[in-house]
Formats: C-alpha cells, sequence, structure tokens
C-alpha cells in the first residue's frame, strides 16, 4: 500500500496525549468490543489487478501486433508481439521517447540494432526488424525465456552455476572486444538466464547494447556517463578513453 504523508499546519496538530488518556481510551474501546455487534452486509472486493501484464494502449506497431507487457527501463518499454500476418512471436522495444525531441537516449536507440550486427556470438540478441511509431522508434528482437541474473541471485545462485554463467559472460565479451566494440554498461540487469528448455547452445543473452562504445566510430556519449552508477567504471566518471577494461571492471 501507498504511504500518505499529510504536512499540517502547526494549528492544526493535536495536543499531545498522555498516558491516562490512551488507556481512557483504551478501556472505552475493549467495553465496545464486549457488546453485540449488528450483522454486517457483506460485498464482494475489488478484483487484483495483474502486475506488469497491462496491454498497451495501442494495438498494432508496423506489422506487430502488441501483447502483454514484458518489462520495462528508464527510456523503453518491451512488449510480446505476434507478427499481423504469419503470427511470428518476438519481443518488441519500444522507445518511450521521440526522435524529435532532445532527448539523446531515443536518437540512440536504433544503435543496438546495428551494433549487436558486429557481434558474431549466440549470447548477443538476435534484432530482426527495426521502425518507428509515432515518432517513437523500436526495435524487434528474439523474445527470451527465463529471467535477469538480477533475479536469479535475489533467489539463490549455487557456485558451480555462477562460474558457468561467468565463463559464458567473459566469452560473449572477449567477441565483442575483439570486434571493437565495449558493452560500457554491464550490470546484473542486462543479463538474461535462459530457461533450460530454451538454453541450447547458450546459457544466456547479453542485452542492452544502445550505449556500447565502437572503437572504430565517433563517441556519442563523450562527456556524459553512459552507464549505471554502482557497475561503471572510473574512466567513465573521469571521461576517459573507453577500453576492454572498462567491462572487465564492471
Amino acid at each position: 500500500l501507498a504511504r500518505v504523508v499529510v504536512d499540517l499546519p502547526p494549528a492544526a496538530m493535536p495536543e499531545p496525549e498522555t498516558f491516562e488518556d490512551v488507556t481512557t481510551e483504551l478501556s472505552v474501546l475493549i467495553a465496545k468490543d464486549d457488546e453485540p455487534r449488528p450483522r454486517r452486509q457483506t460485498t464482494q472486493p475489488p478484483p487484483i489487478p495483474r502486475p506488469s501484464q497491462a496491454i498497451a494502449p495501442v494495438d498494432l506497431v508496423g506489422d506487430w501486433r502488441l501483447g502483454f507487457e514484458l518489462g520495462r527501463g528508464g527510456m523503453s518499454t518491451v512488449y510480446a508481439v505476434s507478427h499481423r500476418e504469419f503470427g511470428k512471436r518476438a519481443a518488441l522495444k519500444l522507445s518511450r521517447e521521440s526522435t524529435d525531441g532532445p532527448s539523446l537516449g531515443a536518437k540512440m536507440f536504433l544503435r543496438e540494432a546495428r551494433i549487436v550486427q558486429l557481434i558474431d556470438h549466440p549470447a548477443r540478441p538476435d534484432v530482426f526488424a527495426t521502425g518507428t511509431h509515432e515518432g517513437r522508434p523500436y526495435l524487434v528482437m528474439e523474445r527470451l525465456h527465463g529471467e535477469t541474473l538480477a533475479q536469479l541471485v535475489a533467489t539463490g545462485l549455487d557456485r558451480r552455476r555462477a562460474f558457468e554463467l561467468l565463463v559464458e559472460l567473459c566469452d560473449v565479451l572477449a567477441v565483442a572486444h575483439d570486434a571493437g566494440v565495449t558493452h560500457r554498461d554491464l550490470k546484473l540487469d542486462n543479463v538474461f538466464v535462459l530457461d533450460a528448455q530454451h538454453a541450447t547452445p547458450n546459457k544466456l543473452k547479453l542485452l542492452d547494447w544502445g550505449f556500447a562504445h565502437v572503437a572504430t566510430e565517433d563517441d556519442p556519449f563523450v562527456g556524459l556517463v553512459a552507464g549505471t552508477l554502482g557497475y561503471v567504471a572510473p574512466e567513465q566518471l573521469l571521461s576517459l578513453p573507453i577500453t576492454p577494461a572498462t567491462d572487465v571492471f564492471s
């Protein structure tokens, strides 16, 4: 339940209660509790809302029919979708901001679709369609089944599985680094651990490459801390050159 705090003016504040006041009030309440109570009329309780499963306000984005919400971040919302003609199931990541606005995040949203193609590894997400909807960019990618590493750590992660995931994470990062790409926003929420049914041949997917640094390109985030505080390396805070060591630190 949400907590509501009301700031009363001094004149409206009640006088402090004494111990005698409290005990007297309690005695009256106890006496009333012994009296027979009238039969209460019962009413049906309101339905319990389903968390994070709301249908999006629009039904169609491009050729993709929107289903329920899969998750959301600071700049975008991810929906389960299906193609309106041949029914292919996927995930659609829709920006909350227009590319016409001042936000650099919206303008760089589609970088992810291009950057992941530079990385030849099954643990990077497969982005296979892009577009804009009412001025907001979107990506269509494979729909994943499992949970984030943050969720897995919160419920318990044994030592052996932790090492297995770490080795695979290092493997995809090594391939990215060889291609000149530094993820730059490595954190528990961006590592998606696949469930056993969908974990062949890899056990995880490294998500959210939109902030990645590409060694052969101008960096659009120069002078900005493009990452998540608590995970960023010192060079990100000091505006020093980004290298693969940035990911190693995170």
